[in-house]
C-alpha cells in the first residue's frame, strides 16, 4: 500500500441532475454521474438493460454483409474453413464459438490455435504454411488478424480468401482480406468500440441466424441460438479486460448467469476444482481470479488445444481429466510466477538507476507467464514495463504500461522494421525481434519513454465521502445493481472520517490480516473493518483515529448477513481524545 498516495475526491453530480432523477437515491446518483450516465436513455440502459435493445445491428459494421456472403458461399460450396484464433482465454472462447457455428451450420471446418512458444501470436510462416497443406479455401481469424499485412497476402496468393474478425488497433494499412470486423478501425460504423475478440465473433454468430432466418442458409438456427455462447462471452469479455460499458455490461449481465448454468462439462467441472458452486458464487471477480486464469494455463504452459476442448468435451470423464489438468498448469503457473518477479526484481537491483522504461530479457523467464510478470512490476514501478523470453535468436516479449503512456505507438515509433511481429493496445501489447535488433530497440524504446512519458503523481480516487449512517442494506442493494464491476466500472471507493480503533484481531491462517472494529463518532455507529495482508502495523492500535477509504463488502455465514468495510487506504490522525471516548464508551463496549 503505497501511504504517499495523494487522496482524490471526485467531484458530485449538481442538484438539477439529483432533481430530475428523483427515483434514484443521491448516492447513487452521484456515482451514476461520474461515470457519465447523464440522461433516461443511459441510466435505463445501465439499471435496466435489455437485450433485445442494448445489443446492436451486427450488420452496423460495415464490412459484415461482405464477411456473411463469403461464408454463405463457402458453406454452398462445401469449402474447407479455418477458425483461426489466437491462443489466451479471448481468443479461445471466440474460436470455440465460431467453430461451433459454423459445425452447426453443416461446414467442413477445423480449429487452428497456435503454439504460444513455437509459432507465437497471429498468423506466422508455420500457420501459413499448415493452412496450405490442410487446403483450406477460407480462414477466419478470431482475436487476431487486422495487423497481419504481409501474412494474409501470401495466403491470398495460395488461393486462401481470409475473414479477419478482431478488436485490437490496426496499422495505417489494412491487411487485403476479404472483409475486415474490427470496430477499432478508423472509418468503421459500428457505434461500440470496445468488444473483445470473442464478443465480436458473437455479432458474427448474430449476423449469421439473421441469414438463417431470413432463409438464406441451408440450415435454420432456432430462435435464440445465440445465447448458448453467452457463458464463455461472459468470461472472455472479463478475461481480456475490455470496458465493462455498454454493450459489453449487456452481456455480461445476461451471460454471467449462464456461467452457473452452463451445459458444457468441462466448464462445469472446471467450476467444481475451483469451489464455485452457484450463481451467488460468480461475479465478475471471480471470472477475472478463479475461471480465467485456469483457461489461461492451458496456453501459457502448454497449448489453448487443451481449454478449447475443455470447452467443447461431451465426455464427462474427458471433461474431469482436463479441468484437473488445468487446475495443475494453474498451480504450477502461479509458482512461476512468483519466482520470476523475484528474479526480476534481482535485475533491477544491480542497476544504479532505474530508467524511464524498464526493458529485461532472460532465456530462462517461461513466454507464457512474462506478461502477468510485467504488470506485477508495472504495480510497483509505475512505468512501461517490456519482459522477453529469448530462444532461437528470437526475443518475443509481453509489454505492460501505465494509463497514459501507449505501447503499440511507442513500438511503431521505434521502427517497425525492427519487429518480426507486433501488436496489442495501449497499454498491454507484445512484440517478436531477432536478436540481433533487441539493442536497438531498447535504446529506442528508452528514449521514446523518456521524452514521452510523464509519470503522475500518484494518487487514490474517492469516489464519494460517506457518513456511517450511509453503511446499510438499502444502499449495498443499490451498489449491487451497480454490478458486474470491472474495468470502466470499479467497485466505489468511499472515504469516512474520524473512526476510532476499538478493537484489534490478527486473522487469517498467517494471522496476515487485521480484522478491526471501528467507532464511528459522528452518528454513533460501530463498523467492523479488514486489512488484508496489514497486518502488526505499529501506526493503528487502539483508541487510533483514522478517516479510511473503503470498500463496502457483505459477509454471509450460517444466514446471518454482515456489512463491513474492506480498508483500501488509511490516515490515522492521533489517538482519540478521552473526553470524546469516555462519552460514546456505553455504545462501544455493549456491542456484540
Amino acid at each position: 500500500m503505497d501511504k504517499n498516495k495523494n487522496w482524490v475526491l471526485k467531484p458530485t453530480a449538481p442538484d438539477s441532475f439529483r432533481i430530475q432523477f428523483r427515483e434514484y437515491p443521491d448516492l447513487i446518483l452521484n456515482l451514476a454521474w461520474q461515470r457519465g450516465l447523464n440522461t433516461q436513455e443511459l441510466l435505463d440502459e445501465f439499471f435496466r438493460p435489455d437485450y433485445n435493445i442494448a445489443l446492436h445491428n451486427p450488420f452496423l459494421f460495415k464490412d459484415m454483409e461482405k464477411a456473411t456472403q463469403r461464408v454463405k458461399r463457402a458453406l454452398d460450396n462445401k469449402e474447407k474453413i479455418i477458425v483461426f484464433g489466437d491462443y489466451d482465454a479471448d481468443g479461445t472462447c471466440g474460436t470455440v464459438i465460431l467453430t461451433t457455428l459454423l459445425k452447426d451450420l453443416g461446414a467442413d471446418v477445423i480449429s487452428y490455435l497456435p503454439d504460444r512458444f513455437e509459432e507465437g501470436h497471429g498468423l506466422t510462416e508455420i500457420s501459413i504454411a499448415e493452412i496450405k497443406r490442410l487446403k483450406a479455401n477460407l480462414v477466419i481469424t478470431v482475436d487476431c488478424g487486422v495487423t497481419e499485412n504481409w501474412e494474409i497476402a501470401e495466403l491470398n496468393e495460395a488461393g486462401i480468401d481470409t475473414i479477419v474478425t478482431d478488436h485490437h488497433l490496426a496499422k495505417d494499412k489494412l491487411p487485403p482480406a476479404v472483409a475486415i470486423i474490427d470496430a477499432k478501425v478508423i472509418g468503421e460504423t459500428y457505434p461500440f468500440q470496445w468488444l473483445c475478440g470473442t464478443g465480436v465473433a458473437f455479432k458474427f454468430v448474430q449476423a449469421m441466424l439473421r441469414l438463417s432466418h431470413a432463409g438464406q442458409l441451408a440450415v435454420n438456427l432456432p430462435l435464440g441460438y445465440e445465447k448458448k455462447f453467452l457463458d464463455i462471452v461472459a468470461i472472455a469479455t472479463v478475461a481480456d479486460s475490455v470496458p465493462l460499458i455498454g454493450e459489453n455490461r449487456t452481456l455480461l449481465i445476461f451471460g454471467l448467469p449462464m456461467i452457473s448454468r452452463t451445459e458444457r462439462l468441462g466448464l462445469r467441472a472446471m467450476l467444481l476444482k475451483a469451489g464455485i458452486s452457484g450463481e451467488s458464487d460468480l461475479d465478475a471477480e471471480t471470472v477475472a481470479f478463479s475461471i480465467a486464469p485456469r483457461i489461461n494455463a492451458a496456453s501459457r504452459l502448454e497449448h489453448a488445444n487443451i481449454a478449447f476442448a475443455l470447452l467443447t468435451t461431451e465426455d464427462q470423464e474427458e471433461a474431469d481429466r482436463l479441468a484437473q489438468d488445468l487446475e495443475d498448469k494453474n498451480q504450477e503457473r502461479q509458482k512461476m510466477v512468483t519466482r520470476i518477479v523475484k528474479e526480476a526484481e534481482e535485475k533491477l537491483a544491480e542497476l544504479n538507476d532505474i530508467p524511464s522504461a524498464i526493458v529485461l530479457h532472460d532465456e530462462k523467464w517461461s513466454l507464457g507467464v512474462i506478461g502477468i510478470v510485467a504488470n506485477k512490476l508495472l504495480e510497483q514501478w509505475k512505468r512501461p514495463i517490456f519482459l522477453f523470453n529469448e530462444k532461437n535468436n528470437l526475443l518475443r516479449g509481453s509489454a505492460r504500461c501505465p494509463e497514459g503512456f501507449d505501447v503499440v505507438e511507442a513500438m511503431r515509433n521505434c521502427g517497425e522494421e525492427l519487429f518480426v511481429e507486433s501488436g496489442g493496445h495501449a497499454r498491454a501489447a507484445g512484440a517478436a525481434i531477432k536478436k540481433e535488433n533487441f539493442d536497438i530497440f531498447k535504446e529506442r524504446f528508452e528514449k521514446y519513454t523518456q521524452d514521452n512519458f510523464v509519470p503522475v503523481e500518484p494518487t487514490q480516487s474517492i469516489d464519494l465521502l460517506l457518513s456511517a449512517k450511509d453503511i446499510n442494506w438499502e444502499f449495498w442493494d443499490w451498489l449491487k445493481k451497480m454490478a458486474p464491476y470491472g474495468e470502466e466500472n470499479r467497485m466505489p471507493y468511499f472515504m469516512l472520517e474520524n473512526l476510532e480503533v476499538v478493537e484489534l484481531k490478527e486473522v487469517g491462517k498467517k494471522t496476515e490480516h487485521l480484522q478491526m472494529k471501528l467507532f464511528a463518532h459522528e452518528g454513533g455507529k460501530l463498523l467492523k473493518g479488514i486489512l488484508f495482508k496489514a497486518a502488526r502495523l505499529p501506526e493503528v492500535r487502539l483508541g487510533s483515529n483514522l478517516h479510511c477509504i473503503i470498500e463496502l463488502i457483505a459477509d454471509s455465514w450460517n444466514g446471518h448477513r454482515d456489512l463491513k468495510l474492506k480498508i483500501i487506504d488509511w490516515r490515522v490522525l492521533g489517538i482519540m481524545p478521552a473526553d470524546i471516548k469516555d462519552e460514546y464508551s456505553e455504545n462501544i463496549y455493549n456491542y456484540e
